[in-house]
């Protein structure tokens, strides 16, 4: 099982942004969602450390690598 860092912060962060793009609230919180949870399957582990959101998750190209 995975143990990820950052989801908390990626989550509001994508919150401010879709507000910043005239989302209402509760439409930002439900595509800050989704897109928190595209990135989490997505997660790159760098090192042996604790696995982080790929934020290209809801880009068109490729996933990178998951373990650099």
């Amino acid at each position: 099982e995975r143990t990820y860092h950052g989801t908390g912060c990626f989550f509001s962060a994508a919150i401010a942004a879709y507000m910043a793009l005239g989302e209402s609230t509760g439409v930002a919180v439900r595509k800050a969602k989704k897109y928190t949870e595209a990135a989490l399957r997505s997660s790159i582990r760098p090192g042996k450390g604790m696995a982080i959101p790929w934020l290209g998750s809801g880009l068109n190209h490729e996933t990178p690598e998951t373990n650099l």
